[in-house]
């Protein structure tokens, strides 16, 4: 699994490079934030904007609660599932050893789920040299069969 991970990040970063030597301005990931909301008001927390982030808020909180769900996938279709943390344990209902290795759309889509909309969001996130903020609401279902957006 590491082995894969490893090989992984390291053509990301060769593609990265490769981009940057060829004089293509490199990719910057917006500022992009996540709305949580708690019991007194609504606060905006900033994303992750590379892996090393979003595997530092995933693994340096893994038994304590966050405010966000998070899945870590892989960057080519089928997309399977790295890591979670705790909060998508919480609303999703499936243990993360159940996550690692699927994928979202085995563990969460459903009858509901609009299948066009989710693949559109997914080709507009994977799409590197037109990366922009994207969102999409789409109808998922827990491990109980409970929907949530």
């Amino acid at each position: 699994f590491w082995k894969a991970h490893e090989e992984r990040k390291a053509i990301i970063n060769a593609r990265y490079e490769e981009k940057s030597r060829s004089a293509i301005k490199p990719i910057t990931i917006p500022q992009t934030t996540f709305q949580a909301q708690n019991s007194s008001s609504m606060h905006r927390i900033p994303l992750p904007t590379s892996l090393n982030d979003a595997y530092k808020e995933i693994i340096g909180n893994r038994t304590v609660h966050q405010p966000r769900a998070m899945a870590i996938t892989e960057i080519q279709p089928p997309f399977k599932i790295i890591d979670v943390n705790k909060a998508w344990v919480d609303l999703c209902g499936f243990s993360r050893e159940q996550a690692v290795g699927a994928t979202i759309k085995t563990l969460l889509h459903g009858p509901e789920t609009n299948l066009e909309v989710a693949q559109s969001l997914v080709s507009r996130l994977v799409d590197v040299d037109t990366f922009d903020e994207s969102e999409a609401v789409v109808v998922n279902y827990r491990s109980d069969g409970k929907k949530f957006r």
